[in-house]
């Protein structure tokens, strides 16, 4: 992709990507990114996972300035996933969920991103007794129906953020720190147990990428600006 606009140190750029394609010209793909495809049971989702490793490799191969079968990637400590590349500033982090991926780029500090469709379903209330806090729980107590189940994917979202932001993975229980939002909606940690989370100031951004969905951001960026694009590639 060669028209992607330019980043700031400070800039955060948040794409939305379409999954679901016609047509996917297989050349650019490394052998493990084919074989990883071939794992998944249905079409369309080998085709939704090869759509979102083409758009990694033409947005970030348009940032590097390099062609989109020239990018390679590595999986740093906790296996969060980076560019192979460690002279380069470059990062990243990518979620999808059904037909809809999110790219965050950024030049600088930690970045975590997810998307999660709004599915409202019984056993959800037993998935929020399990991960979120006291805290969190008693906030979600007071709402019912389609308002608990927007807080709770918006709970979800940031704490998955966050998580991916640090490089965690499962060795960072969820309940071990609190998510919290204003009178304005805006997120933020109320409370952190141990040193991997509260040794940073995070900034968290919630926000519905498209209807039925939510998503959040997770940086240690001071007062990132926060741009969108989308693509169909």
């Amino acid at each position: 992709m060669d028209d992607v606009p330019a980043l700031s140190k400070g800039d955060i750029h948040c794409w939305r990507i379409a999954l679901d394609q016609a047509y996917l010209n297989e050349d650019i793909f490394a052998a493990d990114e084919i074989s990883r495809a071939a794992r998944y049971n249905f079409e369309r989702d080998r085709r939704r996972f090869l759509a979102g490793r083409r758009a990694l490799r033409c947005i970030l191969g348009g940032y590097l300035g390099a062609p989109p079968e020239a990018v390679r990637f590595a999986t740093a400590t906790g296996g969060r996933p980076c560019l192979a590349d460690a002279s380069t500033p470059l990062n990243f982090n990518y979620s999808r969920s059904h037909n809809t991926g999110l790219l965050g780029v950024s030049l600088a500090g930690s970045l975590g991103i997810d998307i999660e469709r709004i599915d409202i379903t019984p056993d959800l209330a037993d998935v929020a007794k399990q991960n979120f806090s006291a805290l969190e729980q008693a906030a979600l107590s007071g709402l019912s129906g389609e308002n608990w189940g927007k807080s709770f994917y918006a709970m979800w979202t940031c704490k998955e953020a966050v998580v991916k932001a640090l490089g965690g993975g499962l060795g960072i229980p969820l309940n071990s720190f609190d998510i919290g939002f204003d009178e304005c909606g805006n997120s933020n940690i109320l409370r952190a147990e141990g040193a991997a989370i509260s040794a940073k100031n995070w900034r968290l951004h919630s926000f519905a990428p498209e209807p039925g969905a939510v998503a959040a951001i997770a940086s240690d960026i001071e007062a990132p600006a926060l741009h969108y694009f989308t693509t169909a590639s």
